[in-house]
Formats: C-alpha cells, sequence, structure tokens
C-alpha cells in the first residue's frame, strides 16, 4: 500500500486543492508507458484508477457532494430522501422505499459533470452535487460506477450493528422487536462458540462489551454466530426479515459471484429494505439502508464486497498510529517514519553487517514475542501463549543436526500460522 498523502489539521482538507499532486500523478499514469524488465521479459504498462472506497464523511468530500443527511446525497441514483422528525424532537435524513417505484433514475458520468458546473454557475448545489471533483479528470474513472460501496462501515458498523443495538438496548424493551430480556442468553451462547482459527477474535458478550465490538467482530457475528444464536430468540418474522439480509450480504461476499447470486440478492435485500419500517420504523431507513438497493450494481461494476471494503485501510490507519509519539510534531513524525519505512529495502540490501541485519530483523518483530528464528521456518509465526519446556538430548540433537539451530529456551505451542495456514498440534 502507498502513502500518497497525510492531512494533519483542525478542519478537513479543501480535497480538490489537496490532491492536486496526486491527480497529476494518475493522469500521468493513465498516458506514458512505464518500461520495466522483470526475469529478462520486457513490459510496457499503464496505471489506471477504477475504484475508490471511503466511509460517507469522506465520500462527501472527496466527491464533493451533499453529505449522508442531505437531499441526493445517493451518488448512485436521484433519490432526494425526505427530512423525518424524530420523538424527541430531532431529524434525520431517510430514503423511503417506495414498493411501485423501487428504483430512481439513475446517475451517470456525463449527468453528474454536468450537475458539477450547473452548481459552478448557479452557485448552488445541484442534486447533492456541489462543483466538480478532482475524479472527474480521470479518463479511467467513472464517477458513478467506480465509486464503491464500503460495506465495513455500512453493512458491519452501520446496519448490523444498529439491529443488534435496537434488539438488546432497555430504551426499546417496549417494542415488538426487542429480545433485552434474553440477553443472557444470547451472551451464554456467543461464549459457547468454539469458532475455526480464520476467525482471529472469540466472541465476546453483548452485555459487557458491544460497544466495543469491531468490525471484524461484527462481521463474524453477521456470517456466523447470529442466525443460530438468534434462532428461538427471535420472532419468526423478524427472523426471516433478518435472514434475508444475511443471505443477501454473504452471496455478494464470496469469491465468486455469479449472475443466479445477484438476482437472488437483489430480491433479499430489498425485501429487507422494504420492511424494514413496519417492523423497526421509518426513521432508520438513512442513506445506508438505502444504499443497500445498490449492493448488487457495486458488484457488479467492481466486484465483491470485500474487495474494496475499509478493513485494510484501517489496518493501516493503527500501523500509522504507532508512528508518533507525544503530541508535538504529529505530522512530521509520521512523514519520517513513513520514509524510512518505504527507504529500507534500498537500505538493507547495501548493509553486509551481520549484527545490523539481526538487529533490524528483531525490530521488525519487535510485536511477536516469540518470533520463530529467521531461515528455521520462513513465513511462520505461533498463536496463543507458549509453554516453557526442557527440550530432551534427543530433541535437542535433532534441532542441531537437522535445522542447525541451538536454542537456549524453547517453548512449545498448540497452533502456529505457516505461509497463510493455521496447522495445529495433535495432542
Amino acid at each position: 500500500m502507498i502513502l500518497c498523502g497525510l492531512w494533519f489539521g483542525e478542519v478537513k482538507p479543501f480535497m480538490n486543492l489537496f490532491t492536486k499532486p496526486f491527480t497529476k500523478s494518475l493522469k500521468q499514469l493513465e498516458t506514458i508507458c512505464i518500461d520495466y524488465e522483470v526475469d529478462g521479459t520486457s513490459y510496457l504498462t499503464k496505471g489506471y484508477l477504477i475504484c475508490g472506497t471511503a466511509d460517507l464523511p469522506a465520500k462527501s468530500i472527496v466527491l464533493n457532494c451533499n453529505q449522508f443527511n442531505g437531499k441526493y446525497s445517493c451518488m448512485r441514483c436521484m433519490h432526494p430522501g425526505e427530512t423525518f422528525k424524530t420523538n424527541k424532537g430531532g431529524c434525520v435524513h431517510t430514503f423511503p422505499y417506495d414498493a411501485s417505484k423501487p428504483q430512481f433514475d439513475k446517475r451517470t458520468f456525463q449527468s453528474c459533470i454536468e450537475h458539477a458546473f450547473t452548481a459552478i454557475r448557479d452557485q448552488k448545489t445541484t442534486n447533492g452535487i456541489k462543483g466538480p471533483s478532482f475524479l472527474m479528470a480521470l479518463k479511467s474513472y467513472d464517477f458513478v460506477k467506480s465509486n464503491s460501496i464500503d460495506y465495513m462501515h455500512g453493512v458491519l458498523l452501520g446496519i448490523t450493528k444498529l439491529l443488534i443495538k435496537l434488539w438488546i438496548s432497555s430504551g426499546f424493551s417496549d417494542q415488538k422487536f426487542s429480545v433485552s430480556k434474553y440477553v443472557e442468553i444470547i451472551d451464554e451462547r456467543l461464549l459457547q462458540i468454539k469458532p475455526p482459527s480464520f476467525i482471529t477474535r472469540i466472541p465476546r458478550t453483548l452485555s459487557d462489551h458491544f460497544k466495543y465490538w469491531k468490525a471484524s467482530e461484527l462481521r463474524s457475528w453477521l456470517y456466523y454466530y447470529s442466525l443460530p444464536v438468534m434462532f428461538d430468540i427471535l420472532t419468526p418474522a423478524y427472523l426471516m426479515h433478518y435472514a434475508c439480509f444475511v443471505q443477501g450480504i454473504y452471496l455478494l461476499s464470496t469469491d465468486c459471484v455469479t449472475t443466479d447470486d445477484l438476482k437472488m440478492s437483489q430480491s433479499l435485500l430489498s425485501y429487507f429494505v422494504h420492511m424494514f419500517p413496519s417492523l423497526y420504523g421509518e426513521r432508520y431507513v438513512t442513506l445506508n439502508m438505502h444504499s443497500l438497493l445498490h449492493l448488487t450494481e457495486c458488484v457488479e461494476d467492481l466486484g465483491p464486497l470485500w474487495v474494496y471494503s475499509c478493513f485494510p485501510f484501517e489496518n493501516i490507519n493503527g500501523v500509522l498510529m504507532e508512528l508518533f509519539h507525544g503530541t508535538q510534531n504529529v505530522e512530521l513524525q509520521i512523514i519520517s517514519s513513513v520514509n524510512v519505512l518505504q527507504n529500507m529495502p534500498d537500505v538493507l540490501r547495501n548493509i553486509d553487517d551481520p549484527t545490523i541485519l539481526k538487529f533490524i530483523e528483531k525490530m521488525k518483530h519487535k510485536n511477536l514475542h516469540h518470533k520463530i528464528p529467521a531461515g528455521t521456518l520462513s513465513g511462520s509465526c505461533p498463536i496463543g501463549a507458549g509453554s516453557n519446556i526442557n527440550l530432551t538430548e534427543d530433541l535437542f540433537g535433532k534441532l542441531v543436526t537437522e535445522v542447525n539451530f541451538k536454542p537456549s529456551k524453547v517453548f512449545t505451542y498448540k497452533r502456529i500460522s505457516h505461509r497463510g495456514l493455521i496447522l495445529h498440534s495433535a495432542a
């Protein structure tokens, strides 16, 4: 992943100005062939930006359009939405589902450009668009089809988390959909689940930890835990409605999505959105809910939902948080650290001192308390808590003769990650 820019300030950047160097580089990649050689074979390559992803607040800045709480904030269709007044005196912007007209007119690249220039000419937002976006300057980027719908924020942290909140919150205990009196049962069932190795986080209870659940935990809940856990807790009408949501999202998240999968998912998600107001209330049919109707289009244009989710970027945000200490000159600390990391491969090629190389290798894996020594099992790392043992002379001799390794301490583990595979001991 390449870090192209970093903004540090008390207000959000003016995106067209902030991304000017980035846009220039992308336009050059569209027109200039890059000549390079791999294993004696020459290649000519051009680069194109074909997809963009972001959560809703960031997307409105990048696309220069209304936020999710404004009219015409859907960048896939011309649904204006409407203001819904809540019981507490506030208001939210909703997108009511009309069964007689489930799909509004679709936006096109050309119509978006026209709305952008009209907004500049008339000095006011036109159909949700405030003006041109830097993305409109790229020949390869379709302003409608290239803008993905991020399911990490919209589906998991948005709708999935909303449903759990509605089900278990004491504030909704008088509602038909509430199962707050069964929270202890739900917690007990969650704690009994033994997830497979590809799920790295064990289930946590809803009563004590729900507000701390991460997107990956909500993903596990949606795909694997929720239906078995809630099977006889939700009433049949609510369970079937929720199952349509789970199946609809799952079909769009597989490695290979067929035409039949797309048709089935569209039917399931349309039913889910259509029935949501009568089951839970109109005020929750916000842009996240409305976007479910466009997920199949997004998958047709760009591929399965996991391809362009924000999960990898959130992981990188965690890395960036580790690149500075204290509160002074944070932006300079991050840039300096990133510069060091990006130049590390070139630096390592010019270092011959084994002591320095060993130190660098140790620093690269400083958060892995028991990293298997380099050269022993490349690409391997133990999982879980290790136990210190004393080797027999026979085992010690085999380590020395077969892998040329003389350990001062030896730890045993029940699981190990080796080149993407999780291996278990027989014991």
